[in-house]
C-alpha cells in the first residue's frame, strides 16, 4: 500500500478513480448505518 501511495505522489495518478473510492465509501456508509438501525435498509443516496 505504501509502495502505491509513493507511486501516486510521484505521479500524480490516481490509482483508483476518485469515482470508485468515493461509492466503496458510500457503501460503507451506508452498511455502518443500516447496521445502526437495526439492519434497516439504507439507500445510498442517503450517505453521498
Amino acid at each position: 500500500m505504501a509502495h502505491t501511495f509513493l507511486k501516486m505522489a510521484e505521479t500524480g495518478v490516481e490509482p483508483v478513480p476518485h469515482q470508485e473510492i468515493l461509492e466503496v465509501a458510500a457503501v460503507s456508509a451506508a452498511a455502518a448505518k443500516s447496521v445502526n438501525e437495526r439492519s434497516r435498509l439504507v439507500d445510498l443516496a442517503e450517505v453521498i
